[in-house]
């Protein structure tokens, strides 16, 4: 339990310091054409909280899940164009949310993100390569982000 939440605290030290680095080049850096509906599932408030934070910064709007059923909740309200989602939340995860979203009516439309604190194996990429548009690694790091923010222009 330690060793997660030292792993939790660098995580969201990291993201962090990636925020104020995007704010001190926010100016210099051309905005996404559009604004997306973003819902971040994630348990570690700290790491959701400052991830919310840079994507607000990219200007998105984002909404957060401390969990699985919070996001199964907010999501018919909040109709989000991209998910990124925590996989290893305990209980009802991102992998089960995202099941959920895809078998929705706007399933084919949002944009999945897998987003884990842990290296997958091939054959675990290649399992969420069949569920999720995109897999990141915690920290996701600005660039990422607006990768993926661009991606779902096209």
């Amino acid at each position: 339990r330690s060793q997660r939440n030292q792993r939790a605290g660098a995580i969201a030290g990291a993201l962090l310091k990636d925020l104020m680095q995007s704010e001190a080049s926010f100016e210099s850096t051309p905005t996404p054409v559009r604004r997306h509906r973003i819902l971040v599932l994630e348990d570690r408030i700290d790491v959701a909280d400052s991830l919310a934070m840079l994507l607000e910064a990219l200007g998105q709007e984002v909404r957060i899940a401390y969990d699985g059923p919070g996001a199964l909740e907010l999501a018919p309200v909040f109709r989000p164009d991209i998910a990124i989602l925590d996989i290893g939340i305990p209980g009802i995860g991102g992998i089960e949310v995202a099941r959920h979203l895809r078998n929705s009516i706007d399933g084919t439309r949002v944009k999945l993100a897998a987003l884990t604190g842990l290296d997958l194996s091939d054959g675990e990429r290649q399992a969420l390569q069949r569920i999720f548009d995109f897999q990141f690694v915690k920290p996701i790091s600005e660039r990422l982000l607006r990768e993926l923010l661009r991606a779902k222009l096209n």
